[in-house]
Parts: C-alpha cells; sequence; structure tokens
C-alpha cells in the first residue's frame, strides 16, 4: 500500500513535458489501484522511474529558478545623456572608447563612452550625405556643398583629435556608403565604385556596375552589393574585379557572407539565404510585410519585419523558431550579445532588450523625455547602448554605471 501511495502522489503532481513546462495530471484512485496492480510484476524498474521522475522535476525547478534569477539580473541604467545637435544626428558610429556624431549640416563630434564628455568637434560643412565609418585610427564621412556644385568630398579624419587628415573629391552623389576592407572603399547610389588609400586619400581605381544601388554593401575581403536590376554584385576588394548573379527579386537589403550565404530581403516580405558558389537559393522564408533588416548569430538568423514583429528564423532551412510583437513596426535592431538583442519600435520612446533564446523581453527602459522617440541603435561592448532619440543621445549601460557616470 505505502508503494501504491507513493505512485499515486507522483502520478498527481506537476511533471516537465517537452516544450510545455508544467502539466498537471490527475488520475482517479480506481485507475491507480488498477495501474498498479498490473505492473507488480515490474516494480523495480518502476521505482527506477519514479525516482528519475523526482529528480527530474527538481532540476527542472532548479532549472526555472535559475533562468528567473538570470532574467531579473539584467537591468538596463542610463548612465549619461548628451543634448544632439540643433541641426539634427544624420549619422552615429562608435568604437570601444569614443562615441562619434554626424550632424545633418556636417558637425562632427567626438564623446567620451565612458563618462560622456565631449573629446573634439570637427566642423567640416555642407551636407553629410554618408554613414560614419570608423577605422583603428580614423574617421570617414562623405559631405556635398550647399551651395551646389559637382562634386562630392570625402573625409578622413584623426580619431584623436578630428583633424583633417585628408579629404578627396569624387564624382557628385546623392548619397554614398563607405566601407574598409584592402583600402577605403566609396559606392554611390548610381553604381560607382572607388577605392582609396587609407593613409593618403589616393584613389587607386574606379569601377562602375549598370544598376543603381538597392541596399547598403556589405564590406569585406568582397563587398557585396545588391543592385536595382535584380543583381547580387561581389566584388574583389583586392583587384577590383566585378562578378554578378541575378536573384529573383530586388535585394533591399543585404547581409551575411559569401561563406555561409548571403541574406536579402524583398518588398514583398521574403527574406532569401543565397550561395554565390551555385547562384542557387538555399531556401526562402516570408513574413507578413517587408523585411528590414537581419543578422546571422550562433543559433540562428534574427529579422525585423514592417508587421511589427521581430523573427528568429533557421539558418538551416527558413523555418521560424519563435517571433516577438513589439507595439509598432520595427524602427531598429541591434545584437548586444550571443543571449540578447535589443529593439526599438516607430513612433515609441523607449528601448526593448530581449533574450534571444526564446524571444521573451527581459527589460525595456523609456527615454529622458516622455516625448521623444528612438530612432538609432549602436551597441557597444556588447553591453552598452546609445540610443538615439529626437532630443538626446542617451548611454544604456547593462553593467550598470561607473563612478565617472551621473545615472538618470
Amino acid at each position: 500500500m505505502k508503494f501504491r501511495s507513493k505512485l499515486c502522489a507522483i502520478l498527481t503532481s506537476s511533471i516537465y513535458c517537452g516544450q510545455v513546462r508544467y502539466v498537471r495530471i490527475v488520475f482517479t484512485r480506481k485507475f491507480v489501484i488498477f495501474f498498479v496492480s498490473k505492473l507488480i510484476p515490474f516494480r523495480p524498474h518502476l521505482i527506477v522511474f519514479c525516482v528519475f521522475c523526482i529528480l527530474s522535476q527538481g532540476s527542472t525547478y532548479s532549472q526555472s529558478e535559475k533562468q528567473q534569477l538570470s532574467e531579473d539580473a539584467v537591468n538596463i541604467r542610463r548612465c549619461w545623456v548628451v543634448t544632439v545637435p540643433n541641426a539634427g544626428v544624420s549619422a552615429v558610429s562608435s568604437d570601444a572608447k569614443s562615441v562619434f556624431v554626424a550632424s545633418t549640416d556636417g558637425q562632427i563630434l567626438s564623446i567620451e563612452a565612458k563618462t560622456g564628455n565631449r573629446n573634439w568637434i570637427s566642423e567640416l560643412g555642407g551636407k553629410v550625405i554618408s554613414p560614419l565609418f570608423v577605422s583603428a585610427s580614423k574617421v570617414f564621412i562623405a559631405t556635398n556643398s550647399t551651395n551646389g556644385g559637382d562634386q562630392t568630398t570625402l573625409w578622413a579624419l584623426s580619431k584623436e583629435t578630428g583633424i583633417t587628415i585628408w579629404n578627396s573629391k569624387i564624382p557628385f552623389s546623392e548619397n554614398i556608403y563607405i566601407g574598409g576592407g584592402n583600402g577605403i572603399f566609396s559606392i554611390t547610389h548610381d553604381g560607382s565604385i572607388s577605392r582609396f588609400d587609407s593613409e593618403t586619400g589616393v584613389m587607386s581605381w574606379n569601377k562602375k556596375i549598370n544598376s543603381e544601388i538597392a541596399a547598403e554593401p556589405i564590406f569585406a575581403d568582397s563587398i557585396i552589393i545588391g543592385s536595382k536590376d535584380k543583381h547580387i554584385y561581389i566584388l574583389d576588394s583586392t583587384i577590383g574585379e566585378i562578378t554578378s548573379s541575378p536573384v529573383t527579386s530586388v535585394p533591399f537589403f543585404v547581409s551575411g557572407s559569401l561563406k555561409n550565404g548571403v541574406l536579402f530581403g524583398d518588398d514583398r516580405g521574403n527574406i532569401t539565404k543565397w550561395t554565390a558558389d551555385s547562384a542557387a537559393t538555399s531556401w526562402k522564408f516570408k513574413a507578413g510585410a517587408k523585411i528590414t533588416q537581419a543578422f546571422r548569430t550562433n543559433e540562428g538568423i534574427l529579422a525585423a519585419s514592417d508587421d511589427n514583429f521581430i523573427y528568429f528564423i533557421s539558418d538551416y532551412n527558413g523555418d521560424v523558431i519563435w517571433k516577438l510583437r513589439l507595439s509598432g513596426r520595427v524602427n531598429d535592431l541591434i545584437m548586444l550579445s550571443d543571449k540578447l538583442a535589443a529593439a526599438s519600435a516607430v513612433g515609441e520612446n523607449e528601448v526593448v532588450i530581449f533574450d534571444l533564446s526564446n524571444g521573451k523581453p527581459v527589460t525595456k527602459l523609456a527615454a529622458k523625455h516622455d516625448n521623444s522617440i528612438v530612432n538609432l541603435l549602436i551597441s557597444i561592448n556588447g553591453s552598452s547602448i546609445i540610443a538615439v532619440n529626437n532630443f538626446d543621445l542617451e548611454f544604456l549601460s547593462l553593467n550598470g554605471c561607473t563612478a565617472n557616470q551621473t545615472p538618470s
């Protein structure tokens, strides 16, 4: 009878069951007695099984408590706030030590990441038309004259002082992408590609593809470009050789790599994993609206869509692992570490931090001003975020603020 009582207790307790964390199973007394009587010959094996269930249940509770403690430990703090330039922010970038900010009217600002103090300010004038690219020793940016003209200027500034090291004139463009690799490269919206010596600014060569650029390129040893003529162009950054392959739609963003597969999205909500070696599609995933960006992680692909969802997709076959719905369209999405990511929604004033393993939000922080709108996120060292809104640049830390910072 003692054995039967113990089995009744086990069968009416909560047990762990696959993806459903806790399931409560209740049997009638008559059923339990019948069940036990039939299994009496197998009592030793059953006892071992029951002990295993009890230990597994204890382990499950322990793991759940540890997970909850881990989630509770994620705490984001606002460590400093800097007012944005009057003309507005055009681009932001950073390294481990400094945050670099470009205003729309050609003012470049360097801010110390630890304290929020200004390192230097440089007045280039004109209109900023490119992202900021930061190398080991320089900051690169492109501007156009506000007085008209038929040339665009590419600038190289010292990271330490903001002093101009060199500038180079290139044909006029309304939009330019800048990146590194084997030299410094500029890619204009009409498909003109130039390579410059990073130390002198001398142009090594200029190439042209027969289409306008549709998405921000990937800069590496091979530069990957999505074009409006439904092609992906691959540029060898050493010799300037260009190859291309047709794709099924215009790539509105490109990411990934040639080694692990290029990811690109179109305006119909498709994200495609494309392999350059075979010029074939590995898989295609379709969301409810246009996918605006995607990143490859150790466990899968993180993608933002205009249907208000963030998707985590299998890199192997494109299946959805989980999805997270925001309060509006995803405005910006960044990776923080192999465990955490952050996002903001269009028209909202908060940053949401979520767990990459399951897509669950673990913490969030609203901007200092209630009527501000967060429109840009930059990750620093995997534990800090620069959140840019229409009033301020805010330094947010997951590791707490240092003695040199003033939490707010």
